[in-house]
């Protein structure tokens, strides 16, 4: 998830015998370097400014002379002058948030292993392990602690830089504010409308980065579940997984982690979900959808995988085909991922999403300018991201190809321990990379059990699981690659198609 740029440095050697000649030879072209150095100045800036732009977007320059809506990309923050503004307002930097506590012994490390195998582990074990938790409960607590208040004031600090920046250098810029369609604070990204003229004057400007076509026609998946899931349903299908055991056997219940639901309509309180357990963060629809209600249950409801998790809803449909308008009420899950992280989310369930089969920028087949945008909030936000892979059968939905999103696809148990029965949902998309672009990342993640038709059921039992790791270990909530990776790296089996 990070870069790092090779320097290569060459040294020279100038003969004393030689000072003399180059002196004399450097004074006398000084003035024809000068013209071929602005020449080749000019012919370099015309390539860059080309390579900020998407090959579909030089191509929609060329042959429209309307306004193409775009996201502007700016120069950066400084994340280390950040850093350091938290380490001066709170004392906390990223290697200090841990507290030191007893480690799981090897052995007990070992028998819990056996829990995600077989039932047959001693009460002893099972003991054991709630005695471990009892003792390090006031340590996780200080953690815990510490690192929310740290990421707080991160998210904080660096909203507050995002905003000055990004406010400077679109002034100098000379864009109409009629042009602007979304400001963005916790990213140096505008959306705006541009001309093609305006476009490659833009380009042209050192501190834009990149400029990417905006797709205004993008349609919203169709995945929504009109009624509720039977409790018993969710019981039997949670119930045969080893979360289930784990819940109710050792005590993860992920208590007092921040989980969002950004879905279509709101989450519903009722006896699985207590409306005290539900904050609405902006946007959110207030009428009532069962397509969030059951993501919820699932991630986090009584039944679900982690009942002590606090949900906080938004509405996080994308634009629909038959409203092009962009504001930040239409493009709803830009505006829902920056209230979350300013609600102090740690890991979110992104259940609906964009089949790209009908995305009309060719370019937006494989990784998005969207997914670019999910892919820098999820990284500087510290915000773990789990999206289902969608029920395409095939491609994988936006903003699924992401590569720091954890995304999900989905199989059956049938209700039912033999695994030998498991299969995987015949709809369940993928991405194999066969016959397509290369650019982006074979998808999805994981795949995990669907406790109803369709990924979106599948997605939240990881969410739910991520917010068990965060009890156990609170550190994890800033580092979403290593979450990503534990997960990635504890799946133990294939299912058969």
């Amino acid at each position: 998830m990070r870069t790092g740029r090779k320097r290569l440095m060459k040294k020279r050697t100038i003969y004393k015998i030689g000072i003399a000649l180059v002196t004399v030879l450097s004074l006398c072209n000084a003035t024809m370097a000068s013209g071929l150095n602005s020449q080749a100045a000019d012919q370099a800036m015309a390539a860059s400014w080309q390579d900020k732009l998407q090959p579909c977007l030089l191509e929609k320059m060329q042959t429209t002379d309307e306004k193409i809506p775009v996201w502007l990309w700016m120069e950066d923050i400084d994340y280390t002058q950040a850093e350091q503004t938290v380490y001066q307002r709170t004392g906390l930097r990223e290697e200090n948030l841990s507290v030191i506590y007893q480690p799981l012994s090897d052995e007990l490390a070992a028998d819990l292993a056996n829990l995600a195998e077989s039932e047959e582990v001693s009460s002893e074990v099972k003991a054991e392990f709630r005695e471990y938790l009892k003792q390090t409960a006031p340590a996780r607590q200080l953690e815990s602690q510490r690192t929310d208040t740290y990421l707080q004031e991160l998210r904080s600090v660096q909203k507050e830089m995002h905003r000055e920046k990004n406010a400077s250098i679109f002034r100098t810029l000379n864009i109409s504010e009629d042009d602007l369609l979304l400001t963005e604070t916790q990213a140096p990204v505008y959306i705006v409308n541009l001309t093609g003229a305006e476009i490659e004057r833009l380009a042209k400007a050192p501190k834009v980065t990149a400029i990417y076509a905006y797709d205004t026609a993008a349609p919203a998946a169709t995945n929504t579940l009109d009624t509720p899931i039977e409790a018993v349903k969710l019981q039997n299908t949670l119930g045969v997984t080893t979360l289930s055991r784990i819940r109710s056997d050792v005590g993860l219940t992920g208590k007092g982690v921040k989980l969002g639901v950004i879905d279509v309509g709101k989450v519903l309180a009722s006896n699985e979900i207590d409306s005290s357990r539900i904050t609405y963060v902006s946007p959110w629809q207030s009428y009532d959808d069962h397509h969030a209600t059951n993501v919820a249950r699932i991630a986090a409801g009584s039944y679900g995988v982690a009942p002590g998790a606090q949900i906080f809803s938004s509405y996080g449909q994308v634009i629909d085909g038959s409203n092009s308008q962009i504001d930040a009420v239409n493009n709803n899950l830009i505006t829902a991922l920056t209230n979350q992280c300013n609600q102090g989310v740690q890991v979110a369930n992104y259940s609906v999403g964009v089949p790209r089969g009908n995305i009309t920028d060719a370019d937006t087949l494989y990784y998005s300018p969207f997914e670019i945008y999910v892919d820098y909030i999820v990284r500087s936000n510290r915000l773990t991201l789990v999206a289902a892979a969608g029920n395409n059968n095939g491609v994988i939905y936006q903003p699924a190809l992401a590569y720091n999103v954890i995304t999900v696809g989905s199989f059956n148990n049938w209700e039912s321990q033999d695994q030998s029965l498991h299969q995987m949902y015949h709809n369940s998309s993928y991405d194999h990379g066969q016959g397509q672009k290369t650019e982006g990342c074979f998808k999805p993640d994981l795949v995990a059990d669907q406790v109803a038709a369709g990924t979106s059921y599948a997605a939240p039992v990881v969410t739910g699981l991520v917010a068990l790791l965060y009890e156990l270990r609170p550190v994890l909530k800033t580092q979403p690659e290593a979450v990503k990776a534990i997960l990635m790296a504890s799946c133990h089996r294939k299912v058969r198609p």
